[in-house]
Order: C-alpha cells, then sequence, then structure tokens
C-alpha cells in the first residue's frame, strides 16, 4: 500500500496570542538608515522566534540572528543599519539584526503592507500602516515612530485608532 503524507501545521496559538509588532519607525526625521520594527512578547512565556519572519515590508529571518526567542515582557528589535541605530540609542537594546530590502530601500514612507508570518507564510501579524488621517500623521517624517497603543491587550494592528505616535522625538524602542 502506499504510504501517505500529510503535513500539518505547527500550533501558532502561542505566537498569535504573545506576539505583536509594538513600533514602528518608517520615516525618521533625521537620518532614513535609523528606521526600525519592534516586536513585543506580551504572553505569559519565553517564546522561540527562530521560525518566524518578516516576509512584507521588510524581509528578515529570526533564524540564525542575534536573537533567536523572546521572554515574556520582552521586546526585540529589527532595524535597517546597525551602527546608525546604536549610534543615536547606543548598544544595550536587543537588536536581533538588519532587515534586507524588499521592494525598495526603506520602509515606504506612505504607509505599506508590514508581515510577520510563521514559517512559509502563516500570518502572525499582516496589516498595512498609513501615513494619512485617520493614522497619526507625525509619525512620516516628524519625527515621532508609530506605537500600539494598548500592546498587552493584543489589539487589532489594522486599526488605526489602535495606534499613536511615541511621546519622544526618534522614537522609543526597547521601551513603551
Amino acid at each position: 500500500t502506499p504510504i501517505e503524507f500529510t503535513a500539518i501545521l505547527p500550533d501558532i496559538t502561542p505566537y498569535l496570542d504573545g506576539i505583536v509588532i509594538s513600533e514602528i519607525m518608517y520615516h525618521p526625521s533625521s537620518d532614513a538608515n535609523l528606521e526600525f520594527v519592534e516586536i513585543m512578547n506580551i504572553g505569559l512565556g519565553e517564546l522561540d522566534l527562530s521560525s518566524l519572519r518578516f516576509t512584507k515590508g521588510i524581509d528578515f529571518d529570526f533564524a540564525g540572528s542575534d536573537i533567536t526567542s523572546i521572554a515574556a515582557g520582552a521586546r526585540v528589535l529589527v532595524v535597517k543599519n546597525r551602527a546608525a541605530f546604536e549610534g543615536l540609542y547606543g548598544d544595550a537594546l536587543p537588536v536581533a539584526g538588519e532587515y534586507q530590502f524588499s521592494t525598495s530601500a526603506s520602509l515606504s514612507n506612505g504607509g505599506e503592507r508590514l508581515k510577520l508570518s510563521f514559517g512559509t507564510g502563516a500570518a502572525i501579524r499582516d496589516f498595512d500602516y498609513d501615513d494619512r488621517f485617520p493614522w497619526p500623521e507625525s509619525p512620516d517624517g516628524g519625527g515621532t515612530s508609530l506605537v500600539l497603543i494598548d500592546p498587552s491587550g493584543n489589539p487589532d494592528h489594522s486599526l488605526a485608532s489602535n495606534w499613536r505616535p511615541s511621546a519622544t522625538i526618534d522614537g522609543n524602542p526597547g521601551t513603551s
């Protein structure tokens, strides 16, 4: 009799319940090399990041990166240019690595789709941010970043009402 194989997606519930994109610096006012995306673990336990990758907006694979797990309550950053980032923010922040460029040399200043996937494409977070009302407009070159208002509530990332500008110029990577 022939052998039959069935591919089964692992249970990604801990990632759906635990990982949020908590901050996006897509249009820095001073230096385009200061772009970053921050993820946060809002779950109760440590999560292995080695099966996660950004597949839209930026291209970054956590497998083989500088950080491959994230503790409960912790944040991890993916940056455009590590030297520029550490020149402004210092080298104490948890940077997993530099993202590769997909369709352009930067995150789109006019908004775009950002997708964090498990494996070959199971979406953990998949949404479009924008630079026009009702989205906060000051992150579009005004010096602030987009910050998820209540990350611990695991809000719908696609709703502009769940985002605000950062409280400080240059964003606030590593903190709320």
